[in-house]
């Protein structure tokens, strides 16, 4: 009986952890949104999808002081995100989007800054 509740809470961790919003920074008084995308990928039988999302901008460059990213799935199957470049007080940022296997991706990046 345990053992069957000790897998079960697990599973439970495993799925919360699998499928997150991704917060980076806090909002400061004075920001604003500067950047807002939605995200979608199709699902692929057996494979994981991937998704650069770029903010990058040529002419106002505004200080990042949030990124936030929803998890649009409201079954636990949806994307992990990750930071690979530049970031909260940067003035760019890269972020990579990755489905858990055979699903697909539905998020929403949004990203707050400064001028």
């Amino acid at each position: 009986m345990k053992l069957l509740l000790f897998l079960a809470l697990m599973a439970t961790l495993a799925t919360v952890a699998l499928s997150s919003n991704g917060y980076w920074g806090h909002r400061e008084s004075g920001d604003t949104l500067i950047y807002s995308k939605d995200v979608k990928v199709s699902a692929k039988k057996d494979k994981i999808a991937t998704k650069k999302v770029s903010y990058d901008p040529l002419f106002s460059r505004p200080r990042i002081t949030a990124v936030v990213v929803n998890d649009n799935f409201k079954d636990s199957f949806g994307a992990v995100s990750t930071v690979l470049q530049g970031g909260v007080g940067k003035r760019y940022i890269n972020i990579l989007l990755t489905s858990q296997r055979s699903k697909g991706i539905d998020s929403t990046v949004k990203i707050y800054g400064k001028k």
